[in-house]
């Protein structure tokens, strides 16, 4: 089998700090299914250094990078560029495996949307929770009919994220600057569509604002 040949984008805290990237390109060596040949960070010195450890080769211009030859590439950076670029690498014929969020606003997302349709090409969003066990159990119980008909689901999801807020000195992260905190819906939509097989037509959203 011919190996996919994969791009990581992002060398930073998303893609090493806790494991993230550099997890991927374990996962894909353990499967023989892809390696991971091109790293690219807006840091010189975070793209160089990833892409020593794996053999890669690093760049810091994000279109550059999507000309190497790439069949996928992982997104690891901050949330709120995810969108903008997927968008980018699905319009240059390159597929994608997006860490959450897809999409930060509804104007990003309907983008992202239009732009995977136009290319035809491949995405996926890496919401693990959807694939665990437990999940999996619980979506065949309810397609044999053992709740009988279900009208309401409810998905809740526990993360202590304020480790991820600040950095050791008190300055905010990304997560911190864009998101007054992390708002962190996806671990629990994603896994109850999933268990109810169905798709949302209306949705509404409260917060709860904190001094």
């Amino acid at each position: 089998m011919q190996s996919i040949k994969v791009g990581l984008v992002g060398a930073g805290g998303n893609a090493v700090g806790d494991g993230r990237g550099l997890s991927h390109a374990r996962h894909l060596d353990a499967l023989n299914a892809g390696k991971i040949v091109a790293v690219c960070d807006i840091v010189p010195e975070a793209a160089e250094r990833v892409a020593a450890r794996l053999d890669a080769k690093p760049y810091t211009d994000y279109e550059a990078f999507l000309r190497h030859g790439l069949d996928v590439i992982i997104l690891a950076t901050p949330d709120t560029l995810h969108a903008q670029m997927a968008a980018t690498a699905l319009e240059a014929g390159v597929g994608v495996i997006s860490e959450v969020p897809g999409a930060t606003t509804v104007e990003d997302g309907r983008r992202l949307v239009q732009a995977y349709k136009r290319s035809g090409g491949f995405y996926m969003l890496m919401e693990n929770y959807g694939y665990r066990d437990e999940i999996e159990l619980i979506r065949r119980l309810v397609q044999a009919g053992k709740f009988g008909d279900v009208y309401f689901g409810e998905g809740e999801y526990l993360h202590d994220c304020r480790g991820l807020n600040r950095f050791a000195d008190g300055t905010l992260t990304w997560r911190g600057r864009d998101f007054s905190g992390y708002v962190y819906i996806w671990h629990s939509l994603r896994p109850l569509l999933y268990i109810l097989d169905d798709r949302p037509t209306r949705i509404t959203a409260m917060a709860t604002m904190q001094p």
